[in-house]
């Protein structure tokens, strides 16, 4: 006999999905907007690679659930398209920026460099790779409505 899993998880999955998509599309504005004024802390980047690399193994966990695709597209009856290739294409857009935040990042020491007194300054992108970030998060916002 299975455990009659109740429809309330896919539900919540789902909601899941929403809420991380959209907490993830707000921190990525706020970066990108923070980058127009100025350099921004390499660290921010870091972090903000961190959040997207647990959302992206949230959503494969959810994507492993029985029935969730019917799950999504029930709760989303309104919806002109198919929302389940458009998480898909959300999560591919993730992916995406996550992996350029990686290969970007190496290139710089996160936390700085700290001089003889301990005093910490902060590394940041350069130019054109401030600029290459918000056009990625420019492509990866457009996946989330």
């Amino acid at each position: 006999m299975a455990y009659p899993a109740s429809e309330i998880l896919k539900v919540q999955a789902v909601e899941e999905l929403d809420r991380g998509a959209l907490r993830l599309k707000n921190a990525a504005l706020l970066l990108k907007d923070e980058s127009a004024v100025g350099p921004v802390e390499a660290l921010k980047f870091d972090q903000f690679m961190s959040s997207l690399s647990r959302y992206i193994d949230r959503v494969a966990e959810i994507e492993l659930i029985s029935g969730i695709a019917a799950a999504i597209n029930d709760q989303k009856p309104n919806f002109v398209g198919d929302p389940v290739a458009e998480a898909v294409a959300m999560r591919n857009s993730a992916t995406s920026l996550r992996d350029w935040l990686f290969a970007a990042l190496e290139t710089v020491d996160v936390y700085g460099n700290t001089d003889e007194y301990g005093n910490r300054t902060p590394l940041t992108f350069s130019p054109a790779q401030t600029a290459q970030f918000r056009t990625n998060v420019d492509a990866f916002v457009a996946t989330i409505g």
